[in-house]
C-alpha cells in the first residue's frame, strides 16, 4: 500500500476466524513502522469449562507401603471443552497427575494404580 506524505486510510479485515477455545487474546494490526493491539474475549469466560470431581473410590484403610488404586468421575459441568490437570493428593503433596480432556456436559472415569502408601503407619489424607 502506498500512500503519500500525511495520508491516511482505513484498512479493515472481514471474516477472520477466531480461536474454537474462549479466552482472552490479544490481537492488532501493523505496519512496517507502527502498530496498535487489542484484547478481545473468546466467548464469556463464566461459560467456559468447569470440572467437578464426584464419586471418589479409595480404600479407608490399607497396610503401610502397599500400593492403592484410587478412582473417581470427572465432569465438564461447563458450556465449553477443555483440559485441566486432574491431580491425585496424598497428605497435601500431589503425588500423581493427568490431563483430562472433556466436552462441555462430558464425564469420564479418571484413575491413579499402584500409588505407594507411606511406610510409617498413621491416619493420612488423600484425595
Amino acid at each position: 500500500m502506498t500512500r503519500g506524505a500525511g495520508a491516511s486510510e482505513s484498512v479493515g479485515f472481514e471474516n477472520v476466524t477466531l480461536p474454537s477455545e474462549p479466552g482472552e487474546y490479544e490481537h492488532g494490526i501493523f505496519t512496517e513502522d507502527d502498530g496498535q493491539t487489542a484484547t478481545i474475549v473468546v466467548g464469556d469466560p463464566a461459560d467456559g469449562p468447569t470440572f467437578t470431581v464426584s464419586d471418589l473410590s479409595a480404600p479407608a484403610e490399607a497396610e503401610p507401603g502397599a500400593a492403592i488404586d484410587v478412582n473417581a468421575t470427572v465432569t465438564n459441568d461447563g458450556d465449553a471443552n477443555g483440559t485441566q490437570v486432574v491431580e491425585f493428593v496424598f497428605n497435601d503433596s500431589v503425588v500423581a497427575s493427568q490431563n483430562v480432556t472433556l466436552g462441555a456436559g462430558a464425564s469420564e472415569s479418571v484413575g491413579f494404580e499402584n500409588v505407594t502408601l507411606p511406610s510409617e503407619p498413621g491416619e493420612y489424607e488423600h484425595g
